[in-house]
């Protein structure tokens, strides 16, 4: 009887094993395809980036150091110096309270958030 108990708690501890591991598959699964989608993205965004400045460059004549200014003008926007855009929010014109970017309405009070373009 002992031997069974025994070999139930084993095969149990087996069963739970093979599962975990199953699961950790799937989910190494997922983000190697999440991954190789963010790396696409950033691809196609440096893309845009350098043909935007190629001609802002060529166009307009902005030097290299004007646009590194301006990067570093708009990383500081959130008070930190990190080599990121973090944008903060937009503040409800009623009751002053800060909502996401992309909220049309005020998510404490319902009031209409100004449009993007006012921000």
């Amino acid at each position: 009887m002992e031997d069974q108990i025994i070999d139930y708690v084993l095969h149990r501890k087996i069963r739970v094993a093979a599962n975990d591991a199953s699961d950790a598959k799937r989910d190494a699964r997922r983000a190697g395809a999440t991954l190789e989608e963010l790396e696409e993205r950033v691809g196609r965004l440096t893309l845009a980036c350098t043909a935007m400045w190629e001609l802002i460059r060529d166009r307009v004549g902005l030097t290299e150091e004007e646009l590194v200014e301006s990067i570093e003008r708009v990383d500081l926007r959130d008070g930190v110096a990190d080599g990121k855009h973090k944008p903060k929010g937009v503040a409800c014109p009623a009751c002053s309270r800060m909502n996401n970017l992309r909220h049309k309405k005020c998510m404490y009070c319902e009031a209409v958030l100004p449009p993007p373009s006012l921000r």
